[in-house]
This record gives structure tokens, C-alpha cells and sequence, in this order.
């Protein structure tokens, strides 16, 4: 019975050595996982303070795990601007309302800004204790490309109102004002046309000769424009 016994604890002995190493296989390879995904990837407490942050997030920011941790991940990781922002996502997340993803300004190490979209996940850690991973996903570039092409649109609006006000402009100095002469000339000529035809002659020639060179100015505003009616 006790030979029994003996075998029966070896070969439980046995069985939790495996499952140990299983587990240990298991928590590295999840370890591994973690910390060489391209996200960002950091973990906090319930109180908002850095426990550690993968491999991506150490790169992008130059900050080691270790001098983050135990520091606010908002004091630690972003401006201050931020902070508050921050804090509200955190607490959004230990409430349970998940808010989706906020984008918040990262400070690196060397000064520079990057743009991040967090997001966060409660956990329970083998403590029994409340943690939340915050992922982060870089979209620098994407905003960057965003407001440059914001900021495309503002220069084709303005070129566009600068050429609106250019026409404008060439049509007030030039055939608007050859347009007032012509009708200027016809009114002097009608009254000289029973007592003084010459005069009156010579009126509507200069009319005429002003009318055509308005519709030549107009011609020349128009070339490039392609509707047929403000051609005509």
C-alpha cells in the first residue's frame, strides 16, 4: 500500500511538473506575443500607473519599461495637454463603458509628437487583481495626410475665389467699361442724328469700334472656360 501510494504521488508529482511547464510555455510564448506586436501595447493599474510596455511601444517612444513604470501612463507618455483626456479614458474603461478609439498626442523621448488611437480592455491578472491593456495604433501619418489634403482644399477654395474675383475685376476695368462707353456714344448720337449726321456718323463708328473690342476682352475671359453660354 505504501509502494502504491509512493507510485500514485510520483506519478501526480509528474503530471504537475508538465502542466507546470506547460503553463511556464504558455505565459512565454503569450509574453512573447505581447511585447513583439506591431501595436502599441501598455499595461496599467487601476489607478492609471504603468506596470510595462511591449517592444513597439519602448521603440517608438524611447522609454524603457522600467523608467515608466509605476508613473501615470498620461505623465509618463504625453503631453500634458493630454492628461485629462487621458484620465477619462481610464476611468470610461474601469466603469466598463469602453469608449472607442480616442486619438491622443504620444511625447517620445527625443522631443517628438507622435499620434496615437487608444483603446482599452480590462483584465484580471493571477492576483485576482484589475488591470486594462491600452493599445495604441500609430496614425501620425494618417493625420498628417489629412490635414494636408484639409489644407489642399483651403488652397484650391482660395485660388478659386482669387480667380472669381480676378474675372470680376477684369470684367469691371475692362469690358464693363467699354460696354458704359458704347451706350454712352449711342446716347449722344440720337439726338445729332436729324440735326448733325456726321457727328452722329462718327459716334457710331466709335461705338462700334468699342463694341468690338469688348467682345474681344470677353472672348479672351472666356477662352478656357468651358460652358457654351458664358462663351457666347
Amino acid at each position: 500500500e505504501q509502494r502504491r501510494q509512493e507510485s500514485e504521488l510520483r506519478r501526480l508529482a509528474e503530471e504537475l511538473e508538465e502542466r507546470v511547464t506547460e503553463l511556464g510555455r504558455e505565459r512565454d510564448f503569450t509574453r512573447t506575443l505581447v511585447r513583439s506586436v506591431p501595436s502599441f501595447l501598455a499595461l496599467v493599474d487601476a489607478d492609471g500607473c504603468l506596470l510595462g510596455l511591449n517592444d513597439s511601444l519602448e521603440r517608438a517612444t524611447g522609454y524603457s519599461s522600467d523608467e515608466a513604470q509605476g508613473r501615470p501612463f498620461w505623465e509618463a507618455l504625453m503631453p500634458e495637454q493630454e492628461w485629462e483626456a487621458a484620465r477619462l479614458i481610464h476611468r470610461a474603461i474601469g466603469a466598463g463603458e469602453e469608449p472607442a478609439g480616442r486619438e491622443l498626442r504620444l511625447v517620445t523621448s527625443d522631443g517628438r509628437e507622435l499620434v496615437v488611437e487608444w483603446t482599452g480592455t480590462p483584465v484580471v491578472d493571477q492576483h485576482a487583481l484589475t488591470r486594462t491593456i491600452l493599445c495604441g495604433v500609430d496614425v501620425t501619418e494618417r493625420v498628417r495626410q489629412q490635414q494636408e489634403l484639409r489644407r489642399s482644399r483651403a488652397r484650391i477654395v482660395e485660388a478659386a475665389d482669387a480667380e472669381r474675383r480676378r474675372l470680376e475685376r477684369n470684367l469691371h476695368d475692362g469690358a464693363q467699361q467699354q460696354l458704359v462707353a458704347v451706350s454712352h456714344a449711342l446716347r449722344m448720337a440720337r439726338p445729332l442724328l436729324d440735326g448733325d449726321p456726321g457727328r452722329a456718323a462718327g459716334l457710331l463708328d466709335t461705338a462700334v469700334e468699342t463694341l468690338h473690342a469688348a467682345h474681344g476682352e470677353l472672348r479672351e475671359l472666356a477662352r478656357g472656360l468651358h460652358p457654351a453660354l458664358l462663351t457666347e
